[in-house]
């Protein structure tokens, strides 16, 4: 059973009571501070703080918004590499562009991770 709560795939989870007994068979066995009660309290703490009452992001549109500034940055490095005497070296113009549109593209991986960080894993 402990085997399946552990796997991420698998939809069994540990209802109040087993967690209790596994918390207290581990405390009393001197491991220290029980490691449901821990995941359990930060979880509880994140909740209650302003930074989790954000909107969330929509990941899916947010893992579009990603594939679009990937096609932007793709779209600016091929026309400035065709209009390019060497096709390698970049004006102060061109290098700053390309960073702006990276900076997006980070911004928008960053959304995806804040929305998954902010919801925690489905345990029931």
């Amino acid at each position: 059973m402990v085997r399946k709560w552990s796997d991420p795939d698998h939809p069994s989870r540990p209802n109040l009571k087993q967690a209790l007994v596994l918390d207290v068979a581990y405390t009393e066995a001197g491991h220290g501070v029980p490691p449901i009660l821990s995941m359990y309290q930060e979880r509880l703490a994140r909740a209650l703080t302003i930074e989790s009452k954000k909107p969330a992001v929509d990941v899916a549109l947010a893992a579009l918004s990603v594939q679009a500034a990937v096609g932007d940055i793709s779209q600016s490095i091929l026309s400035i590499k065709a209009s390019s005497v060497d096709g390698v070296t970049f004006s102060s113009n061109e290098r700053n562009q390309i960073l702006g549109l990276l900076e997006k593209l980070m911004t928008q991986v960053s959304m995806i991770e804040e929305t998954l960080d902010n919801n925690p894993v489905d345990l029931g």
